[in-house]
């Protein structure tokens, strides 16, 4: 993982000035648990954000910031973010303390993460065997807040 993160660095330091926004997880038109779509369906802007994800979506969807990458160990520089969102992701983590601890790691001082979540009552938490956590608002709420980070509910 050590020599993926120098790589990208190195290939992708230049390319991200004036991108301060990253987006994990947007989607990548492939079938999840339960028959389940997860659609390319972006909250960042295609045009000059950046986009992570562990399957690459189809070409005419794929935008030309999309990098190959596990939530994880995400291959940035620290501090480089203004705001991370992160859409129906954290559910399918093998460990989403590990993937906001590196959400925290890149995100400058001051910086935003948005997070959605479906609700533990909701029946496609269930549903989807992909989903490997269920999250109510006091759960999600405790993991930020273990992390040091102030929460909001809109």
């Amino acid at each position: 993982m050590a020599l993926l993160r120098q790589a990208t660095n190195a290939i992708y330091g230049g390319r991200l000035e004036g991108m301060v926004r990253l987006e994990i997880g947007p989607g990548s038109e492939k079938i999840g648990g339960a028959g389940a779509v997860y659609a390319f369906n972006p909250k960042a802007d295609i045009s000059k954000d950046v986009f992570i994800d562990i399957d690459v979506p189809p070409v005419p969807y794929r935008p030309q910031n999309f990098l190959l990458a596990d939530a994880h160990y995400l291959p940035f520089k620290s501090e480089i973010f203004t705001d991370m969102y992160a859409s129906h992701v954290l559910e399918h983590l093998r460990s989403p303390h590990r993937a906001i601890k590196e959400a925290i790691r890149v995100l400058a001082p001051e910086g935003r993460l948005h997070i959605w979540v479906p609700n533990w009552l909701d029946r496609s938490a269930t549903l989807d065997k992909t989903h490997r956590w269920r999250f109510s608002f006091f759960s999600l709420r405790r993991l930020l807040r273990t992390h040091g980070l102030k929460t909001t509910a809109k």
